[in-house]
């Protein structure tokens, strides 16, 4: 028969101190809930909310919860808000703490601050009253400095984006192309700790780039600046520049590159086949492997075959088999070309004739030094008639030190004793009765950087 106390909320119990504030890292979820004791059981609760972020989220400035509108509903359950608010409750909570959650820390000190005032009133007409404060802090983030190793010609490698109190994943980079504004790119991300450990893909090659972390609405004070690698790509990919002479004034002999070039890039082992002096029946015992044929896009293309040469063969004889090849480099000089960039695949376009059993094989390396930091090859003996895309993917033994050089090797065969027999070929120069083995066809080379 004694009178009841009035309701009694309790912000203590959630994180709160004993005034109804409560100081947040942003991002990070805090306890933020306040529970409360009606004795003589709830009859009415309404909070006011005065928070400008959660009034762009489109929240109402005051939850009647004992009439809350469907809309209501939808929006607080959406955004995390967690209540046990019924008629005749002795005891419920309303906890903020997934709502609090979203907060992030703000310049503007009115804004940083969400403010709920929750009044409740129970059946005997009593009614408490206490306002609760949520104050963001500013997330502590930093970009550690960024290796030359990592900086490719369309990705940046093993970004280190760290925050010493904030929740890791919600890090992220952020880059400006020089005269452009900030964005965020394509990245993947590797979280161990207090660190996401990031690669930045989508880049333009040759740019330079300011790149920076980013936590919610802060940014870190350190800004790395880089320059990604040229995209660059081998001369004379299309092989459409050839020199042409002959042997022996009569054998014609052929050049993937133009006879004023200064800086030649690619060679074959026609000098191998084709030498200049012989004894006799020179029509038979000297033949290039190597000349251009009608090309897949451009007026030409490389055509290598394996020819039998030797100082005695005639038309009558096959031996001396070679297998026909094209290279970056020179015959019987340095193997491979001057290269700063690291491509991520190699991309050309090939026809392939066997000759009985043959395999054909491409290789193509990256160096650095005398140190070979990538390579692949493909080999294959099935017969394509028509033009036909095959891309190698490079796999970094090292992904820290640069580039220096690029060699990439066509061969007809992987056989030093490639398949002949005699037959009739065809070259920019006529027809000829060799004895001649697989053709392979090669055209439009690509280096592709992702």
């Amino acid at each position: 028969m004694l009178p009841k106390d009035a309701p009694v909320l309790s912000p203590e119990t959630g994180g709160f101190d004993s005034e109804g504030n409560l100081s947040m890292v942003e991002g990070i979820e805090p306890n933020a809930n306040i529970s409360y004791e009606a004795v003589s059981g709830l009859a009415g609760c309404v909070m006011t909310v005065n928070s400008s972020y959660l009034k762009s989220l489109g929240w109402p400035e005051t939850l009647d919860f004992f009439n809350l509108s469907a809309s209501d509903k939808n929006i607080i359950n959406r955004d995390g808000l967690v209540y046990s608010v019924e008629d005749g409750l002795k005891m419920g909570s309303i906890d903020l703490s997934a709502v609090a959650r979203k907060f992030s820390y703000v310049e503007d000190a009115a804004a940083n601050v969400h403010s709920f005032t929750i009044k409740l009133t129970d059946k005997m007409g009593k009614t408490t009253e206490a306002t609760f404060k949520i104050t963001p802090v500013k997330a502590e983030i930093s970009l550690g400095e960024i290796a030359e190793g990592n900086v490719w010609a369309a990705r940046l490698e093993n970004v280190v984006l760290s925050t010493s109190n904030g929740d890791v994943s919600l890090l992220y980079p952020e880059v400006m192309a020089e005269g452009g504004s900030w964005v965020k790119p394509q990245y993947t991300s590797s979280i161990s700790g207090t660190s996401n450990t990031v690669t930045i893909t989508g880049l333009t090659p040759g740019t330079k780039y300011s790149v920076r972390a980013r936590y919610n609405n802060g940014v870190s004070a350190d800004v790395r600046e880089v320059t990604t690698e040229a995209a660059q790509q081998v001369e004379n990919a299309g092989f459409e520049e050839w020199y042409g002479t002959v042997v022996e004034e009569e054998i014609p002999i052929y050049f993937p590159y133009l006879q004023s070039e200064q800086d030649k890039w690619w060679d074959s082992n026609n000098r191998q086949t084709a030498a200049e002096e012989y004894s006799t029946y020179n029509s038979y015992k000297c033949f290039p492997t190597t000349w251009y044929v009608e090309g897949r896009t451009g007026e030409k293309a490389a055509s290598i075959m394996a020819v039998a040469v030797n100082g005695w063969n005639s038309e009558l004889m096959g031996t001396g088999k070679t297998p026909g090849e094209l290279f970056i480099g020179t015959y019987g000089g340095e193997r491979g070309h001057a290269f700063g960039s690291r491509p991520s695949k190699l991309r050309f376009y090939y026809k392939y004739i066997p000759d009985g059993s043959d395999t054909w094989q491409a290789t193509i390396q990256i160096q650095n030094g005398s140190e070979v930091i990538a390579e692949k090859t493909v080999t294959s003996s099935a017969s394509v008639n028509g033009w036909t895309e095959y891309t190698l993917d490079l796999d970094y033994s090292d992904k820290m030190k640069k580039a220096t050089g690029i060699y990439i090797h066509f061969r007809q065969s992987t056989s030093d004793e490639p398949n002949t027999h005699k037959h009739s070929v065809t070259t920019p120069a006529g027809s000829y009765t060799i004895y001649g083995g697989s053709t392979l066809t090669v055209d439009d080379i690509e280096l592709i950087y992702e």
